[in-house]
């Protein structure tokens, strides 16, 4: 069984990175490229490590859907 603790690792965050580039994964809606996040890999790893630990981590919806609505209003729906 895998703790939290286990996955609040550099090394482990890393695997995961790999695993999304190979992918060929696109930026989530925060509007942050793969290529973006890479480019600063180390500094963001250690960052989302930090917060993990620090249970300060809160993930961005993954997905954004923009419903139509009356009078070409849209409101969005974060999956």
């Amino acid at each position: 069984m895998i703790k939290y603790d286990d996955l609040c690792t550099l090394p482990t965050l890393y695997k995961a990175w790999e695993t999304i580039k190979e992918k060929s994964a696109a930026g989530g809606i925060d509007g942050v490229s793969v290529k973006f996040f890479e480019e600063q890999i180390e500094a963001n790893l250690q960052n989302l490590t930090q917060q993990l630990i620090d249970r300060k981590y809160i993930p961005e919806p993954y997905k954004e859907i923009k419903i139509p609505k009356d009078k070409n209003e849209c409101a969005k729906q974060s999956l």
